[in-house]
């Protein structure tokens, strides 16, 4: 048992045969106390120190059970000076307080405060019950998504440049102990979802044969499936509290089948037709917003084709493939009266990131694009004039 108790108000009187009212003497209704048990404190009813144990009879195995307290009043002046009183150290200021309640340990605790998430530039940082005197390093980890404006100061502002989850450290030094308190603040949770992928731990796809890029799929036959092509990608979004699928606006379901599980975290495909084509965008979100990413299946062979926009042909590209240039025109409609215009081309990679754009004034009906800067493999094309859009497959080869 670790708290003794004796339900009877404790008796003032000497201390075994000592002369003087010094102790307080209590007879233990439940518990005793054992060797080691010296200078722990006898509380009251209102959890207040009355005094220190000083010695007794108690024990395990005696039936007397009472023990003796050094008055907790008389020590408060003790023998007059700084070693031999408490006064000094525990009412420095000489308030003179006649009663002090205790404190939870918690309430002492040194502790982080501060936004477990923040969106924009920066945040701000401090610490709760920092000890007087004390000085305060901070770090964090990783240390790529901000930077510490105040390292060395009781409180800090952390400036946002890029998009994670982070962790803050503060290691507290303080002339009383050798050994610094340190204390963290864990998944603060800093800008957009920085990036949606392949869960490896969840093994990546299921009956699906990788395209290359992590992004397009060949979805291969499954006879145990209902005999038809199906297969499942598990991916995984650092940063984002939330991930939701749906079909990409130039895509169609048709002939398709599919569903998202585990929150949005894996995503099932499936279709009876060979030389199928679907492309799925998935979307990650937190507090601060959301980022995209666009994930193609094809029963046909790699290198997978990319979905277009449907007809009527809108729009052509060339050449294509393209090496540093192409030229977007708009195609006259099914009865070669009116040829379509654009007001803005915009080029994204295999994953959905735009990567350049252009805007134009509107009626334009035939423009060149460089792509010198982007590296060779697939993008999409997309094109608008502010009231539609649609998509095509750029090959950038040189």
């Amino acid at each position: 048992m670790k708290i003794s108790r004796d339900n009877d108000t404790p008796s003032r009187g000497d201390y075994l045969g000592t002369t003087g009212a010094t102790h307080w003497i209590v007879d233990w209704d439940s518990g005793v106390t054992e060797k080691g048990s010296s200078g722990s404190p006898l509380f009251d009813n209102n959890h207040r120190i009355l005094g220190q144990l000083h010695g007794g009879y108690s024990s395990c195995t005696s039936s007397d059970l009472r023990d003796w307290y050094g008055a907790f009043d008389l020590s408060w002046s003790g023998g007059g000076t700084n070693s031999t009183r408490l006064s000094n150290w525990l009412d420095p200021s000489g308030i003179d307080a006649m009663t002090t309640n205790t404190t939870n340990v918690s309430d002492l605790t040194p502790s982080i405060n501060g936004d477990n998430q923040f969106c924009t530039t920066s945040s701000y940082y401090s610490i709760d019950n920092l000890p007087a005197g004390a000085s305060v390093s901070w770090s964090v980890s990783p240390a790529d998504i901000v930077t510490i404006d105040f390292p060395n100061d009781d409180q800090t502002t952390l400036t946002k440049t890029g998009n994670g989850t982070i962790t803050l450290t503060a290691t507290i030094s303080t002339a009383c102990t050798s050994n610094p308190i340190v204390i963290s603040l864990s998944n603060i949770m800093v800008g957009l979802p920085n990036d949606i992928g392949l869960d490896v731990s969840a093994g990546m796809y299921d009956n699906l044969s990788d395209c290359g890029d992590g992004a397009n799929f060949q979805v291969l036959y499954n006879a145990a499936d209902n005999n038809q092509y199906s297969g499942t990608v598990f991916v995984t979004a650092a940063n984002a509290t939330s991930l939701s699928w749906t079909v990409a606006p130039w895509s169609s379901a048709q002939s398709w089948s599919w569903n998202e599980s585990n929150n949005g975290h894996a995503v099932y495909v499936a279709t009876k037709s060979a030389n199928k084509e679907i492309t799925l965008k998935a979307t990650a979100s937190n507090a601060c917003g959301s980022i995209v990413k666009y994930y193609s299946f094809s029963t046909g062979a790699c290198p997978l084709v990319l979905l277009s926009a449907p007809a009527p042909e809108t729009y052509s590209i060339s050449p294509n493939p393209a090496g540093y240039t192409f030229t977007v025109s708009g195609n006259a409609d099914a009865e070669n009266i009116t040829i379509a215009s654009f007001s803005r081309i915009g080029v994204y990679d295999a994953m959905g990131n735009l990567k350049k754009q252009t805007l134009f004034a509107a009626g334009t009906r035939k423009a060149q694009m460089s792509i010198a800067e982007l590296p060779t493999g697939y993008y999409y094309v997309e094109i608008s004039d502010g009231k539609t859009v649609q998509r095509k497959v750029l090959m950038v080869k040189r």
